[in-house]
């Protein structure tokens, strides 16, 4: 627990030093969008004062509407409760380490997150789910070419299986924003129970 708190102090001190790409408002909340030096995939954290931090190289490659796709999935993560919602699991594992239960839902619990943040980001931006596809297959290239990758949300660079169960689920079924929040108050209740 000890280690995660310093890792997320010493992340934040990090945080000051990286450039700032723009704000965004969002929910009554500005979201500042960080370039980072470290080629990560981009992310999304804080409760109290939200950022994005997307690496400078992805940044520089990328076409304008691709950006646009990247920074509104982060937002999605935002705007639906998704930072604080992994927060509480991560509590929940430190408190309950040794049920092997807890791993595995918590592993399901970050595939449902990203799947609804996809469906929720194509039904939201209007792209089509070739062109999201594309966006995830063009950010997994990128890293592909780099050893030096660390795994965030976006994509897992140590698991391209996730990748392909993200995009057969994207090719799955339409795009509904209705259904993404069925499913995070069914998730919500679920967590609530266990």
């Amino acid at each position: 627990m000890s280690l995660f708190l310093v890792k997320n102090i010493s992340f934040r001190c990090a945080l000051k030093k990286m450039p700032q790409i723009y704000d965004i408002s969002v929910i009554n909340q500005r979201v500042k969008v960080y370039a980072s030096e470290i080629d990560a995939s981009p992310f999304s954290g804080g409760i109290i004062s939200p950022y994005i931090v997307v690496p400078k190289g992805v940044w520089e490659s990328l076409d304008e509407k691709s950006r646009d796709v990247i920074i509104r999935h982060e937002l999605t993560h935002i705007k639906l409760g998704h930072i604080p919602l992994l927060i509480v699991f991560r509590l929940i594992t430190f408190l309950w380490w040794i049920n092997p239960m807890v791993y595995l839902c918590e592993r399901k619990l970050k595939e449902d997150i990203e799947h609804a943040c996809d469906e929720y980001t194509i039904a939201d931006t209007g792209i089509t789910k070739y062109a999201y596809g594309c966006v995830l297959l063009g950010l997994a290239e990128h890293f592909s070419q780099n050893t030096k990758v660390v795994a965030a949300s976006f994509i897992d660079r140590t698991d391209f299986d996730t990748l392909k169960e993200r995009i057969k689920y994207i090719g799955a079924g339409k795009a509904d924003k209705d259904r993404v929040f069925r499913q995070r108050r069914t998730g919500i209740l679920l967590a609530l129970t266990i």
